[in-house]
């Protein structure tokens, strides 16, 4: 078996009824949180209302980032870091799939850094070690963005996808609500299985070194459960127990 270190620090709450713990987590960095999303179909949400509700009412004040593309750009990432500079903002929160938690994460390590753009991060050509406190809530069970240390943008000017790697951006608190997945259609719902399972895939069978019973097996009985859940996903929407463990796989 190789060497390894082993820290994963995010805080999962997991379940129906953890939202009120959220001021808690965002109080932690400070009073002021930018809230990313993908655009009009969380915006009509109950969990949107919901989360407004639950930050303001704390006291916390909040700046809104919308329209967060599949593949986030690098432009995106920019006019968020900007907010997050201007404002002073010491929290990022994630509302939605691995795209909106990855721009967050990017957001969190370009406003803490000295560029104002993403793309000098990812290219090297400056050094960030620090980040704003990122926050994810995850609304599939997809990239599982919301507990690792890595994230990926896109810079459509020059047609290429890259990120960044750090601990820094690794979040601080992931609120993971099966009841929130409910509403993904069914075809979404089938691309973020066989994105799970890609990772397995990957892990398992692809990657060029030694197999561990252990590390494999593992990995197999998750590969085994979104298998058998994924179908029952599509065909009962609503399915607590099958929507919760691909959450769980996923993360």
């Amino acid at each position: 078996m190789n060497d390894f270190q082993f820290q994963n620090t995010t805080k999962v709450y997991f379940g129906k009824n953890q939202l009120h713990h959220l001021h808690e987590e965002v109080l932690k960095y400070g009073d002021k949180v930018l809230v990313a999303h993908g655009g009009e179909f969380i915006q009509n949400s109950p969990l949107y209302s919901n989360v407004l509700d639950e930050l303001k009412s704390h006291g916390i004040t909040v700046y809104e980032l919308g329209a967060v593309e599949p593949n986030p750009r690098h432009t995106t990432v920019n006019r968020g870091a900007a907010l997050c500079k201007e404002h002073g903002i010491q929290t990022t929160l994630a509302i939605g799939g691995g795209s909106t938690i990855d721009c967050c994460k990017a957001i969190a390590a370009t406003a803490l850094s000295k560029t104002d753009n993403i793309w000098d991060l990812v290219e090297g050509k400056v050094e960030w070690k620090d980040a704003l406190a990122v926050i994810a809530m995850p609304t599939i069970a997809s990239t599982g963005s919301e507990m690792d240390k890595s994230c990926v943008i896109a810079n459509e000017d020059i047609k290429v996808k890259s990120g960044i790697n750090g601990e820094a951006i690794r979040p601080k608190a992931a609120f993971l609500d099966p009841t929130n997945t409910f509403t993904v259609p069914a075809r979404q719902t089938a691309c973020g299985g066989f994105d799970i399972m890609a990772h397995f895939f990957d892990m398992n069978y692809f990657v060029n070194a030694p197999k561990y019973p252990l590390q494999f097996n593992v990995v197999e009985t998750l590969l085994k459960t979104v298998r058998t859940q994924l179908p029952i996903a599509i065909k009962e929407p609503e399915n607590y127990e099958t929507r919760a463990t691909m959450l769980w796989a996923a993360s």
